[in-house]
């Protein structure tokens, strides 16, 4: 699987407190490596244009769409 991030992505990324940051960085990880994973707790939520939902941390979110699945 490839990651791409967006721009809009970068521009957020930048703007998380630094362990949040890294969290994320484990998180990507994880969903390359297993979209399962049950610490990102990934969930399809829009079924019609296949967008996923998955955990980074309590608070934190992310979305992907199944296109790069």
């Amino acid at each position: 699987m490839k990651i791409t991030r967006t721009n809009r992505f970068k521009r957020a990324y930048k703007n998380l407190p630094e362990r949040i940051q890294r969290r994320v960085d484990r998180a990507l990880i994880q969903l390359v490596q297993n979209l399962r994973h049950p610490a990102l707790n990934a969930k399809i939520i829009d079924h019609e244009r296949r967008i996923w939902k998955a955990r980074v941390a309590r608070f934190y979110r992310f979305t992907s769409s199944s296109y790069f699945f």
